[in-house]
């Protein structure tokens, strides 16, 4: 997607600081950054997304010696999960329902850490992480790899997919006229962030 040279240079140019002397680093989520949730059925294919953010969140960076990683502090990105628009009123529904907005109005995104950038792990334009998912108030773990990409000098891009499936979150995938519609247990999990500088 992104050239071996612009990913090498993206990630080290936004975090050697941090690495090197800097004790921490604030990033706020811009508006522009998306998140889309992948799925199937036995009749087709379908994409609940939210175009853009409205939530001022900020995720806030650090090095962590013991470990030798980025870590997040404050790092939780609160998603409303009434927003997700299948392009479909009855799946819309059905997803909705499903994830039980009602009750449970926020998918959270919790960043946990990020492998130290270096010309090494970036060899396959990925940098390694951790984020932690919740939904429906259930939450699991998930190593992800991630693609990093400089907009200017003070944003980059954060994108990143996990599969995850209904079940991990006590789920049953949603099912639509008695049954004879479907709804896979995998999911896909899709989200490109817009990062800015705070500081």
């Amino acid at each position: 997607m992104y050239s071996k040279q612009r990913i090498m240079f993206s990630a080290l140019f936004f975090m050697a600081a941090i690495v090197h002397g800097q004790q921490q680093r604030n990033w706020l989520v811009e508006e522009a950054s998306n998140i889309t949730i992948y799925g199937t059925s036995n009749v087709a294919d379908f994409a609940c997304a939210i175009a853009s953010k409205t939530e001022k969140d900020t995720l806030d960076m650090s090095f962590e010696r013991s470990s030798e990683k980025l870590v997040f502090q404050k790092a939780e990105l609160r998603i409303d999960a009434a927003s997700f628009d299948c392009q479909n009123r009855l799946i819309t529904q059905d997803f909705r329902n499903t994830l039980q907005v009602d009750k449970y109005p926020e998918i959270i995104l919790h960043f946990i850490s990020l492998d130290t950038p270096t010309e090494s792990n970036l060899k396959n334009h990925k940098l390694d992480g951790e984020v932690k998912i919740t939904i429906v108030g259930v939450s699991k773990s998930y190593e992800i790899r991630f693609e990093v990409e400089r907009k200017n000098e003070k944003a980059f891009y954060l994108a990143g997919k996990k599969k995850v499936r209904f079940k991990d979150f006590g789920l049953k995938p949603p099912q639509k006229l008695a049954g004879l519609v479907k709804v896979e247990d995998e999911l896909e999990i899709d989200f490109t962030l817009l990062l800015s500088s705070l500081n």
